[in-house]
C-alpha cells in the first residue's frame, strides 16, 4: 500500500487494512533462522501525521506466524501484536555525508515521489519482530543428542554416563 503525502489532511490520516500472508513467503526461506510462514493476514492500523519536514507514521500489527521450535523441531504458533512508528523524511533530505548511525535514526524512513511505501515499513517491522530462535516453551528440552528423542515427551532410554572430558579421546583407543 502506497501513501499519497499530498493527501494526508492536516489533522492526520488513519488507515486499516490487511497485508496478506503470501506476500510474506520469503520468510520460509531467507532471513529468519528457522524459517516462517505467515498464518492468516496481517492486520494493519496506520497512522499519518504531517510535521515539519516530514511524516510521522505510527502503526499496529496483529496477526500470526507459524515456526519451528528451535529445540524440539516441534510446529508452534505465535502471535504478532507490535507497535511500530517513523518518521518519514523526503528523499532529498538524506545528507551525502556518511554518518555514524545512532539511536535516534532507528526510526527514520524515507520517501520519494511523494509516496510512502507503506507495506515496506509493515514487511521490515514483521521481519523483525519474528524470534530468532523460536522456542515451543521457554524451558523446552529440546532433543536427545544420541536417539534425537523428544525429551519435552518424556525421557529417552539412551544410557547417561557421565564422561570426564579430559579421559574422553582414550575411549576410542584400540589395544
Amino acid at each position: 500500500m502506497k501513501l499519497s503525502v499530498d493527501k494526508i489532511p492536516d489533522e492526520g490520516l488513519a488507515l486499516n487494512y490487511r497485508e496478506p500472508a503470501d506476500s510474506f513467503d520469503y520468510l520460509k526461506k531467507e532471513g529468519v533462522e528457522a524459517g516462517a510462514e505467515i498464518a492468516g493476514p496481517i492486520n494493519v492500523a496506520v497512522q499519518a501525521q504531517k510535521r515539519s519536514g516530514g511524516i510521522a507514521i505510527s502503526g499496529q500489527l496483529q496477526g500470526s506466524a507459524a515456526m519451528t521450535c528451535s529445540r524440539c523441531l516441534d510446529e508452534i504458533t505465535e502471535d504478532i501484536s507490535h507497535e511500530f512508528s517513523y518518521n518519514c523524511l523526503p528523499h532529498e533530505a538524506i545528507q551525502e555525508e556518511k554518518e555514524e548511525l545512532t539511536m535516534e535514526n532507528m526510526d527514520l524512513c524515507y520517501y520519494s515521489g511523494g509516496e510512502i511505501d507503506i507495506t515496506a515499513l509493515v514487511h521490515e517491522q514483521v521481519a523483525l519482530v519474528l524470534p530468532m530462535r523460536p522456542l515451543c516453551k521457554e524451558d523446552c528440552k529440546g532433543l536427545c543428542p544420541e536417539c534425537g528423542a523428544n525429551l519435552n515427551k518424556g525421557d529417552c532410554w539412551c544410557r547417561k554416563e557421565p564422561v570426564d572430558l579430559r579421559l574422553a579421546a582414550l575411549k576410542n583407543i584400540k589395544i
